[in-house]
């Protein structure tokens, strides 16, 4: 965050060729507000104008009032909700950038 490297608290996973991470870490990383209703199931997060609603094992999202179709559903593992790291950034107006030599995922506005 802010130039600085950040360690993730639940390990990256790969899935359907998509690198998902736990949401509340990256979202808040990025400046979000992260909030998980455990009656529901919803999960929104919102920075500055933009507003992500989404569901565990679903993968529509709606971002702003549209439906987004997400390459990988969130889902619930160990207590942590994961997200395609990709979709996340994106919507929130970040670029995306893969470095496969280095491993490594650089996210900038």
């Amino acid at each position: 965050a802010n130039d600085r490297p950040v360690t993730l608290d639940v390990a990256p996973v790969l899935r359907a060729g998509r690198m998902c991470v736990p949401l509340r870490f990256v979202g808040e990383a990025l400046g979000a507000a992260v909030n998980w209703d455990s009656t529901t199931g919803d999960i929104t997060a919102d920075l500055n104008e933009t507003e992500i609603w989404m569901q565990p094992d679903d993968a529509i999202a709606i971002v702003n009032g549209s439906m987004v179709h997400m390459d990988v559903a969130p889902w619930i593992e160990n207590g942590r909700t994961l997200v395609p790291l990709r979709f996340l950034a994106e919507a929130f107006g970040f670029r995306v950038d893969w470095n496969g030599k280095a491993q490594m995922v650089t996210i900038s506005k």
